[in-house]
Order: structure tokens, then sequence, then C-alpha cells
């Protein structure tokens, strides 16, 4: 989270592009601190974990497809600057786009991996998985 907050300042790279890279992620951080405020006040319930697992997985992945926009990818990222032009409207509208369908992937993972589990757990244990805290 710490590398997110300080990558959101600018480091030398100008322009829309870069700008919407870097502040994508502070939505999600600002749904973590939230989820942990919550919880801190209603410690029942899982909706606040789930959601604190949601943005930091979101998050964490975000971070890594951001260091192949802003910087050259060859031979390692963040070895020079990338070839995007930071400051082209339809390369921020692809950015938008794909912080979209970042989120859209991240949850459909999430939950087909949810249902393979309990999938499994159903057959090869007999425990059903209930919505249950503690």
């Amino acid at each position: 989270m710490v590398f997110s907050i300080l990558r959101a300042q600018d480091f030398g790279h100008h322009g829309q592009v870069a700008s919407m890279v870097k502040t994508f992620p502070l939505y999600p951080l600002f749904a973590i601190g939230v989820s942990l405020l919550v919880e801190v006040g209603s410690r029942r319930g899982y909706w606040t974990q789930m959601i604190r697992i949601i943005c930091l997985g979101l998050l964490a992945t975000w971070d890594w497809n951001a260091a192949f926009i802003l910087h050259k990818a060859s031979p390692f990222p963040g070895s020079g600057m990338s070839s995007w032009d930071m400051s082209d409207h339809d390369n921020a509208a692809f950015i938008g786009a794909a912080f979209g369908d970042h989120i859209c992937f991240h949850l459909m993972f999430l939950i087909v991996a949810y249902l393979a589990t309990a999938v499994f757990m159903r057959f090869r244990y007999g425990v059903n998985i209930r919505y249950q805290c503690d």
C-alpha cells in the first residue's frame, strides 16, 4: 500500500496516462481504509475482510501491470521510460477501460476460485461452506 501512495506522486512521468495509472489505485486504498475503520467498530461479519482481500489483490495486480505501462519492459520493468504517449487521449481512454476490465477479471477469478473450493470441499470432504463468522 505504501508503494501505491508513494507512486501516486509525480516521479518524472507527465501526462494524462501517467496520472491515471498512478491515481486509480487510490480507490482500492480508500476502500481498504474504510473497511479497516468499520472492522474496528464491528468485529462481526466477514464483509470487511472480503472487501480488504479483494482490494489488496486488485491493488497488487494493478501495480504489477502499471510497471509495464510507465516503464520500458526490457530488460526488466523500470529500466527506462515507456514508449507510450502519456498525453494522448486514446491511450488515456484505453487505461480507463483497462482498469475496468482489470476489476471485472479480478472479480471473476475470485468467484471461480471460491466456487471451485466450495465444490471441492463439498464433494471431497462433505463440508458445506456456510457464511458464519467465528
